[in-house]
């Protein structure tokens, strides 16, 4: 979804990535994805882990709060 969302931001002239105007977060953990994120197109990508479901739904219960910095790298285990 996210590679159809850029091609979306591109065809209207819009930036995306780190620094620009529209922050682009996918769950495509592929090479290309990959790509993006090392030409700074995109600003995260991630494996969609349904395991990782419980963890997620507390970081972003917890960012909505106002609580919380996950813009490091933290691991759950």
């Amino acid at each position: 979804m996210a590679k159809g969302a850029v091609a979306a931001l591109d065809k209207a002239n819009i930036s995306h990535g780190v620094g620009k105007d529209v922050v682009v977060m996918g769950f495509d953990c592929n090479k290309w994805a990959l790509q993006e994120l090392l030409d700074q197109n995109w600003n995260y990508d991630g494996q969609c882990n349904p395991f990782q479901a419980s963890y997620i739904d507390e970081v972003i219960k917890t960012v909505e709060g106002g609580g919380g910095d996950y813009r490091e790298d933290h691991h759950h285990g």
